[in-house]
């Protein structure tokens, strides 16, 4: 399953895509989600309690009870220091709204996430007039969702056609600033997160990820960290410790086995770097 976008910034979908559609309350932030990420499916997500913050292609939002985001199937994303967080996540294939390439209207429906650097925001406040109506809808497709009646599918494809329009309605009724974010650097910064996920338990320089993204030391660390809010060797440390934190938990290795599993050539760099992220020795995590 795939979608991707021609030279005129549409979606090509697979018309064969089956009923791609999920939508639930997640408690706290994940650990896979402080991680940068994308996704094939679209995603808005209502804060239903709490507070956090959001990194959206390299933009940085706050975020509290009653705010909604729209979030791209390309745009870069993570989330982040949560406090009693309830967030409801909606996500689904464009194929829902896009039945044919070539129809303007369902153009029509998409345009908040196709020209959401542009035109739109990815962030609906809490204090925006049509937060209410946008949060009701939510809630109905949830419900929908859950009890699955007969033609559900059919209901939520309707709700999701309601919510668009007035999501459209919402931003036409504010003045919104263009936001430019240059495609070209969000791809190369794709490229570069991409190979720290399959070689993040080796030594990666600063040199090598500079040269993976084709753009100078300087400016490469720059951007990355406008985009995570880490620099490139932090961000780096941050999964090498989720990934031994996993290996603690889940096995029986040793923790000098661990340490240099993950890419650390002395254990007490590991012991200390470890207890630097979560306040923890290696043993006292895998006791807890």
């Amino acid at each position: 399953m795939s979608t991707s976008r021609n030279k005129n910034n549409k979606f090509i979908t697979n018309q064969n895509t089956e009923f791609d559609f999920s939508i639930e309350d997640s408690y706290g932030v994940h650990e896979s989600s402080t991680h940068l990420h994308w996704h094939p499916q679209l995603e808005l997500c209502y804060i239903k309690q709490g507070s956090g913050k959001y990194i959206i292609n390299g933009h940085h939002y706050d975020f509290q009870q009653g705010d909604v985001f729209l979030i791209n199937n390309d745009e870069i994303h993570l989330a982040y220091d949560d406090n009693d967080l309830i967030m409801q996540v909606t996500m689904f294939h464009p194929n829902l709204l896009w039945s044919n390439g070539n129809s303007v209207m369902d153009y029509e429906y998409l345009r908040p996430f196709i020209e959401v650097e542009y035109n739109y925001s990815n962030k609906i406040s809490s204090d925006n007039p049509y937060s209410s109506q946008i949060i009701a809808i939510l809630n109905e497709i949830q419900q929908e969702y859950l009890a699955k009646e007969h033609g559900y599918k059919l209901m939520i494809k309707s709700l999701l056609l309601k919510l668009m329009t007035v999501i459209l309605r919402c931003f036409n009724m504010d003045d919104q600033t263009p936001r430019l974010t240059d495609a070209n650097e969000t791809g190369k910064l794709r490229n570069t997160f991409e190979y720290i996920n399959d070689n993040f338990l080796d030594s990666i320089t600063l040199e090598q990820l500079s040269q993976v993204s084709g753009l100078s030391i300087s400016y490469f660390s720059s951007l990355f960290k406008q985009y995570t809010g880490l620099s490139p060797i932090d961000f780096i440390l941050r999964k090498k410790i989720i990934k031994s934190k996993e290996l603690l938990t889940t096995t029986d290795m040793k923790v000098i086995e661990i340490s240099q599993i993950c890419g650390f050539k002395a254990l007490s760099n590991f012991n200390r770097i470890f207890k630097k992220y979560t306040d923890l020795s290696p043993s006292q995590y895998r006791k807890k």
